[in-house]
């Protein structure tokens, strides 16, 4: 029984490293009350990430986002 619980823990463990991390930042946790809200892909099924290098942008202009 001991062995198991011990194989069933390792491969919960396995499972759950898998996932993606969720990063939740609520207003009252940012220093000027920003609500923020992320994730990163921890999976293998998103391998990669593009750069895209900075660029100044007017206020309340927006950004269209591709190949998502």
């Amino acid at each position: 029984m001991r062995l198991f619980l011990t194989a069933l823990i390792l491969l919960l463990s396995y499972v759950v490293s898998q996932a993606c991390t969720s990063i939740l930042v609520t207003k009252g946790a940012s220093k000027d009350g920003s609500t923020m809200i992320s994730y990163s892909c921890d999976g293998e099924f998103l391998p990669h990430l593009k750069m895209k290098e900075a660029a100044d942008h007017e206020s309340g202009e927006t950004i269209k986002v591709n190949n998502w």
